[in-house]
């Protein structure tokens, strides 16, 4: 049986692609919904909450730059909001969360 969130960003990825998103966007989608999979330690992604993701954040702006922290939580404040939209889930976890602020370039 298919894992629920490979079906749910397979069909998150055609949403994507529909809009003419890049590849390279797509992948980078991805990437950081994998990274929250990882630190969710197997569970699944579509129940995290606030807390979680406050944590998730936490936890990556002490590995990565805060701009790339700041990229991935565009990234999961969109694919949140895109579940949202396709009530698969009833609220985002992300509501009301601050972007990090990125490094000063």
């Amino acid at each position: 049986m298919p894992d629920i969130n490979e079906v749910t960003f397979a069909s998150y990825r055609r949403a994507l692609r529909s809009r003419n998103r890049s590849v390279q966007t797509i992948n980078t989608y991805r990437k950081v919904i994998r990274e929250l999979a990882d630190f969710l330690d197997g569970a699944d992604r579509l129940t995290a909450t606030k807390s979680d993701m406050e944590r998730f954040f936490e936890k990556r702006l002490a590995e990565v730059s805060a701009t790339t922290v700041a990229i991935g939580f565009r990234s999961l404040r969109a694919f949140f909001g895109w579940c949202v939209e396709e009530e698969i889930i009833p609220s985002s976890p992300m509501v009301n969360m601050k972007e990090p602020t990125p490094d000063p370039g």
